[in-house]
């Protein structure tokens, strides 16, 4: 859905807003996975895991916010 409205109304902001705070989170929820999975992070961390990679996430989405926008 996201990458319709990307598509037909790319130049909006609030439209690369909610993309690519949705990118962020799911790539945050896929490294999670594949940190858990290859037990390369202990599973009674798993919740300071997931709020360290939304952190991270939130600062990526920062810088490239900031270099479009700024």
């Amino acid at each position: 859905f996201l990458l319709g409205l990307h598509i037909a109304l790319t130049y909006k902001p609030i439209i690369q807003f909610l993309l690519l705070m949705t990118v962020i989170f799911h790539a945050a929820l896929g490294i999670r996975v594949i940190l858990l999975d290859f037990n390369l992070v202990n599973v009674k961390y798993r919740n300071l895991l997931i709020v360290g990679l939304l952190g991270l996430g939130l600062i990526v989405f920062i810088l490239i916010w900031n270099s479009i926008y700024a």
